[in-house]
């Protein structure tokens, strides 16, 4: 055992006793507690005093859980008494694990606090803030912040007065499993997997975005979200619209304000995703080639085909936005045309859930034909995404004569 002074500068001799029992080592004990299903769940309890003489309960899932947490509480209260310093707490899990080996706790702790990573704690509210902040306005990423604040809300309602950095993977993981109960979480609506797994992309990123030099809020790479799998989906095949199907759209389209008509063509004949109709201008547009800002602002051109200049011509302007709305009132648009023409009014819906086969059908014929046109590579250059996902995704799900009838669907001659 470490010996020391009781005449430490540090320590006022008038609370000596208060702190000498302090250093003494934690009560551990069982207890139990009940779960909503009427379930008990067994937990260990690390009861002892800090240096004020405060009282303390720590809750652990384990026995050895929780004689490792008392010996670290030892070790925080032998240190704190030896330095008459606070310390952060990773500091102090070192010297808790050279108290155990036997290391003198003052070298630990002094060539610790002199190599550890300069963090500065925060709490998960104040990140998620930032972090939204970063995106929204700093790297003006339209797309996706609002999804975001809501899987962020989850998390805020759960740990949002908690420091960022003392989250552990184990919580996480039961409060990921508490978004998928049946019946709800804490009024939220209950998480399919795709979902959830967005969720937990989105933890991790926040830890990512806290590790970073700039901020420190985090030591580096500590990422306990990243312990936790992904669970593995399973997607049936993409919905398309036949060629018979695409002809009828393009006549319900050709009655539909002109303001939404050059959209209604581009969604049908080129590999766009819904988000990003929102910047097209008609200056956008050289020769046949479209240049835009995608998927996390990436700039891509689309070569687009005859089929498609063809449409396009018919309502093209010299000037301005494509869409004169939102891209809503053009699924509205849309949904009402697929229920005239006898389809799931839901086909044009990009909030369909998690695996609904229709989800951005229109997205996903136009990579289907084009695939079959131009081949994998090409296809996947003009959608936006890798040759894999391409290949993997719309490979076998039309024919070559169907692509050529698709290619074929020219606007009538006046």
């Amino acid at each position: 055992m470490v010996s020391f002074s009781t005449a430490h500068p540090g320590i006022n001799p008038a609370s000596k006793k208060r702190r000498f029992r302090a250093l003494e080592k934690p009560r551990v004990y069982q207890t139990y507690r009940t779960l909503p299903d009427g379930q008990k769940e067994t937990l260990w309890m690390v009861d002892g005093r800090h240096q004020d003489g405060e009282r303390y309960r720590l809750t652990c899932h384990s026995e050895a859980e929780a004689h490792q947490k008392a010996e670290a509480q030892q070790a925080v209260a032998l240190v704190q008494f030896r330095l008459g310093v606070s310390l952060p707490m990773d500091v102090l899990v070192t010297a808790a694990e050279a108290y155990k080996e036997g290391i003198s706790v003052r070298e630990a702790v002094d060539f610790f606090r002199k190599n550890r990573p300069k963090t500065e704690p925060i709490t998960v509210a104040k990140a998620t803030d930032a972090y939204v902040y970063d995106r929204e306005v700093v790297q003006k990423c339209e797309g996706g912040v609002g999804q975001m604040k809501g899987l962020f809300k989850r998390l805020n309602t759960e740990f949002g007065n908690r420091m960022l950095h003392e989250l552990t993977t184990d919580e996480l993981q039961k409060w990921l499993i508490a978004q998928q109960k049946p019946t709800g979480w804490r009024g939220f609506q209950p998480l399919g997997d795709e979902r959830r797994n967005t969720l937990l992309k989105t933890v991790r990123a926040l830890f990512t975005f806290a590790a970073a030099k700039s901020r420190g809020w985090v030591v580096e790479n500590h990422n306990p979200a990243k312990e936790i799998p992904l669970i593995k989906i399973s997607r049936p095949d993409a919905c398309t619209l036949s060629p018979s199907e695409t002809k009828a759209l393009l006549a319900e389209v050709e009655t539909f304000p002109l303001e939404f008509k050059a959209a209604a063509y581009l969604r049908i004949f080129v590999p766009l995703r819904r988000c990003e109709l929102r910047k097209i201008c008609w200056e956008n547009f050289i020769d046949n080639n479209l240049r835009l800002e995608g998927k996390g602002k990436r700039k891509r051109t689309i070569q687009l085909d005859p089929v498609a200049m063809s449409w396009l011509a018919t309502v093209k302007q010299p000037s301005g936005p494509v869409l004169g709305s939102h891209p809503s009132k053009l699924d509205e648009h849309l949904r009402a045309a697929m229920t005239r023409m006898g389809l799931r009014p839901d086909l044009a819906d990009d909030s369909g859930g998690d695996q609904n086969p229709t989800k951005n059908i229109l997205r996903h014929s136009a990579c289907t034909y084009l695939h079959l046109i131009h081949g994998a590579a090409k296809a996947a250059r003009l959608a936006g995404h890798s040759e894999r996902i391409q290949e993997s995704h719309y490979l076998g799900l039309r024919t070559e004569t169907e692509a050529k009838a698709w290619a074929s669907l020219l606007p009538a001659k006046t």
